[in-house]
């Protein structure tokens, strides 16, 4: 088998491996009572965070008008007023939109673990233009604890990931669309998550795949998808 059909099989592996991991993921739906109203909470098992959120009521209890000079502040309290029962703080959150489309506001924010983001871990919620919250959406992760130091520079990743993707690729022109950026990467387990200080790469090859008649999508995607340096300091795919 040529290593490109082994690095095919070894990835689709991989990407079946975590969806079962995902698929396996309890989540549980309970009604509780936040600030004076129940809500119902659908509870991620693996974090303990809540997934979704119905029922939250209003974005705040003042009656004023939202609009863009003040939609920022008033986010920023309300996830302050709901940090017990969302498990953030609004310092551990960087806004990555917020705007106004068929009057209701969209707001979504990233997290960061001392000022680190964390790979795929957000917030997001609806407001109607009355101030109504139509519903809150989460992937928060509440307990890391981990060292944020690399043992490696970002460019000694870099050239772990060049070196990968020119193995695997048998292509030795590899492209990095961006640097790489130090993240915290969530691994799930049996009963929770392991957290690793990773370095993220998104290298792609400036040749085209030309004669190679394989599955073009698949394979481009796993030319494609990241490589991420666990620990910081040995790559893995």
């Amino acid at each position: 088998m040529s290593s490109i059909k082994k690095f095919i099989v070894v990835v689709g592996t991989l990407l079946l491996s975590f969806s079962f991991l995902f698929s396996q993921t309890a989540f549980s739906i309970k009604d509780t009572l936040v600030n004076g109203n129940f809500v119902q909470v659908k509870i991620n098992n693996k974090t303990g965070a809540v997934h979704q959120v119905y029922g939250l009521g209003n974005i705040t209890s003042e009656k004023i008008k939202i609009d863009r000079q003040n939609i920022e502040n008033l986010s920023t309290q309300f996830i302050q007023k709901n940090q017990g029962i969302l498990k953030v703080t609004p310092q551990d959150l960087k806004s990555i939109r917020m705007e106004k489309r068929k009057n209701r506001w969209h707001l979504n924010y990233r997290q960061y673990y001392k000022n680190v983001p964390v790979y795929h871990s957000y917030l997001g919620y609806t407001v109607y233009k009355d101030g109504t919250i139509l519903s809150l959406g989460s992937d928060i992760h509440p307990d890391i604890s981990i060292d944020i130091n690399p043992s490696i520079t970002e460019s000694q990743a870099l050239q772990i990931a060049k070196e990968q993707f020119q193995k695997l690729s048998k292509i030795d022109t590899p492209n990095v669309r961006k640097p790489p950026e130090l993240t915290i990467f969530p691994v799930q387990n049996d009963k929770g998550y392991d957290y690793y200080l990773s370095f993220i790469h998104s290298p792609s090859s400036i040749s085209p795949l030309g004669p190679l008649q394989l599955n073009k999508k698949r394979f481009s995607y796993a030319l494609n998808s990241f490589r991420w340096t666990k620990n910081a300091s040995e790559t893995h795919l």
